[in-house]
C-alpha cells in the first residue's frame, strides 16, 4: 500500500509483543533502516516491522524497488517499558 508521498506503508498484522503460544523468534519487532540513495548520495531512515532482520530488508527492497538504494544499517528498536507516574 502506498501513501500520497509514494512511500510504502506496511501495516503489521499483529501487535509488537509476544502473544500467547508464540516464541520470541515469531515476535513482530520494529527496525530502523538507514539507507543511501546511490545516485544522489542522500541518506535516509525509515522504520519497518517484521519478525527478523532479513524480513524487514526484503520489505524495504519491495517498497523502495523503484530507486537505487543501499542499506547502510538495520537496527532493532527496543520496546520501552512505560512506568506509572507516582
Amino acid at each position: 500500500m502506498d501513501d500520497s508521498s509514494g512511500r510504502c506503508l506496511l501495516i503489521p498484522s499483529r501487535p509488537c509483543r509476544v502473544m500467547q503460544g508464540e516464541s520470541e523468534k515469531d515476535m513482530i519487532k520494529t527496525y530502523a533502516i538507514i539507507y543511501q540513495n546511490q545516485i544522489s548520495g542522500k541518506v535516509g531512515m525509515d522504520t519497518f516491522s517484521g519478525n527478523s532482520d532479513g524480513a524487514v530488508r526484503k520489505d524495504f527492497h519491495d517498497c523502495y524497488r523503484h530507486g537505487n538504494y543501499n542499506i547502510l544499517s538495520v537496527t532493532e528498536i527496543p520496546e520501552i517499558q512505560k512506568q506509572e507516574a507516582g
